[in-house]
Formats: C-alpha cells, structure tokens, sequence
C-alpha cells in the first residue's frame, strides 16, 4: 500500500461522523509529516482510499438522520476541487465517513504497527 501512513491519517480522522472534505483536508494538514505539496498528497490518498471503498459518501441537509449514503460516487480530481470549496452555498451537502472496510484496514493496521 503506497499511502499506508497517511491513509491511516485520513480514515482515522472520519471514523465517528459525517465529514465535509474540507474539514478532513484541515486535519491532514495539520497531522500530516510531509509538507511537500500537501494538495497532491491528500488527492492521492483519498482517491486510494474510495479506490479500496475505504469511504463512504453521504449526502443530506442538515446531517440530523436526512443524510443517506450514495451508492454511486465517482471520485476524480475535479470533483475533490469541488468537494474542498468550504464556501459552497449548496443546500445539500456530501460528507465522508469511513466504511465498515476502512474501519476493518484501520483496526488490522494498527495493531500491525503496535
């Protein structure tokens, strides 16, 4: 697995709710070890991560029990662009959250690296 490191990161941070992109993007950042572009490094990770269904895409209002999951997202570069706006004015939402895979990857890496 390329990202090992940093798709830990990513699915770790999304396990208990409904995320926005962007708000996921912030933990990276935040958590991350490498700075070299950061943008490209995240891309690459998340789209590895909706690659192995890792992630689960989400769609609603208010996230209060209206959001349902989208069977059928397709994840490309353009759309991570989109999804990363944290000024979007869009009345419905798309939020990720890990998978019941990711949570399985996270629980089988982890006391792999214990």
């Amino acid at each position: 697995m390329k990202n090992r490191e940093n798709l830990i990161l990513i699915l770790d941070s999304i396990v208990d709710d409904y995320y926005l992109v962007w708000e996921c993007f912030y933990d990276f950042n935040q958590y991350t070890k490498s700075r070299k572009e950061i943008y490209i490094s995240f891309s690459e990770v998340l789209i590895e991560a909706y690659e192995n269904n890792y992630i689960n895409f989400f769609e609603g209002q208010k996230f209060d029990g209206d959001e349902v999951i989208i069977p059928k997202f397709y994840l490309t570069e353009s759309v991570i662009k989109e999804l990363l706006n944290w000024e979007n004015d869009s009345v419905m939402q798309i939020r990720i959250t890990t998978s019941d895979l990711g949570i399985i990857f996270l629980d089988e890496n982890r006391r792999s690296s214990s």
